[in-house]
């Protein structure tokens, strides 16, 4: 019995250090250059924010005011009551985003669309 809870914890201690791992991984990956800005699911906005030299105000909406500059992006205003969507802070890469639910408003990260040189066959 004993030697049965011992192998629970160390599979699921395991399983943490993983998930953990993972996590940092993700938000790890360098900056990318695009944000896609959605409000009710549809596409409202791409600000290629990773070249700005100056921070720039965008209002989404009635609600939100979204900011941008060369290091990544975040909610500065909402008028929803959790404010949880600027709570999050500054997203500037990987698998993040910054979600607004009571006022539906996604923003999204992207890599810029690359120019095509050429065609390998």
């Amino acid at each position: 019995m004993k030697n049965k809870n011992l192998l629970y914890i160390a599979v699921f201690s395991a399983a943490i250090i993983l998930c953990v791992i993972g996590i940092l991984a993700l938000q790890t990956r360098p900056a990318q250059g695009v944000a896609d800005i959605y409000l009710e699911g549809e596409l409202v906005r791409s600000v290629e924010w990773a070249s700005l030299e100056q921070p720039m105000e965008i209002p989404i909406g009635d609600g939100n005011i979204l900011c941008a500059d060369g290091e990544g992006v975040w909610m500065k205003h909402a008028d929803c009551p959790d404010q949880l969507c600027i709570k999050q802070g500054k997203i500037k890469g990987g698998a993040l985003s910054i979600v607004c639910l009571p006022n539906r408003v996604t923003v999204t990260l992207r890599a810029p669309k690359a120019e095509m040189d050429g065609v390998a066959r």
